[in-house]
């Protein structure tokens, strides 16, 4: 597994968090070269959180990439740091408790949507 923090990139039109300002995604990736889980997290403090399971919601989604097992993917991120396993798990326990996990229940797409295939 691969852990990394790097700077945000933008949120596309139709998502609510364009409006919160700057923040950082916090990505766990697994051998199968998919995000696991990912956090993003922003300036203020506040804290989206991301996994296979709740993927999608109206302020953004689970990191869609394929990671390729080559270290040449990190060449093209901004900002890119890798970071432990302890480090995303802090993260992620910080995340399970934020006060925006309400709303992105509520306001979850993952109905919606098909749900993506990871191989």
């Amino acid at each position: 597994m691969i852990y990394f923090r790097q700077a945000g990139l933008g949120f596309q039109k139709w998502q609510a968090a364009r409006d919160f300002g700057c923040y950082c995604d916090i990505v766990e990736v697994l051998d199968d070269q998919h995000a696991n889980r990912h956090v993003v997290l922003f300036d203020d403090g506040q804290m989206l959180r991301y996994d296979r399971i709740h993927w999608i919601d109206e302020f953004g989604r689970l990191m869609g990439s394929k990671f390729s097992k080559q270290p040449k993917w990190m060449n093209n991120r901004i900002s890119l740091e890798l970071i432990s396993a302890l480090e995303f798990d802090g993260y992620w326990q910080r995340a399970l408790k934020s006060d925006l996990w309400e709303q992105q229940q509520m306001r979850s797409l993952t109905g919606k949507y098909q749900q993506p295939t990871y191989s």
